[in-house]
């Protein structure tokens, strides 16, 4: 939370996607360039809690170069077994984490015919 890695937007992204968690106002834009079928670049903005900072951060670190048929399966237990674990009042955190990878998948799916 306190140093985020893989902060800011990435100029013609492959995919792009912007997730709000409707509990708590959350929201994260997840961009991904992808190359030779994985996550070449990671970036993301937020307006979030520290713990969903924490979370993206952890998520981008985890899934660039990740292989899209692997990065298919990625789910917020994967993110919070990366983060250590999160308690249950923050495991939304991780949910918002892994929604911007489903979506920004989405994204790439929706502009790439036959991803």
């Amino acid at each position: 939370m306190l140093h985020p890695r893989n902060t800011g937007v990435l100029e013609h992204p492959d995919a792009e996607a912007t997730v709000i968690n409707p509990q708590c106002g959350d929201s994260t834009t997840l961009y991904l360039k992808i190359a030779a079928g994985a996550v070449a670049q990671v970036r993301w903005h937020s307006e979030a809690c520290g713990m969903s900072l924490a979370a993206i951060s952890i998520a981008s670190d985890l899934i660039r170069g990740m292989p899209l048929a692997q990065l298919r399966h990625i789910t917020r237990h994967d993110i919070e077994q990366a983060m250590g674990g999160l308690t249950p009042a923050k495991q939304h955190c991780a949910i918002l984490a892994a929604d911007a990878v489903k979506a920004a998948l989405r994204s790439y799916d929706a502009r790439i015919p036959g991803a």
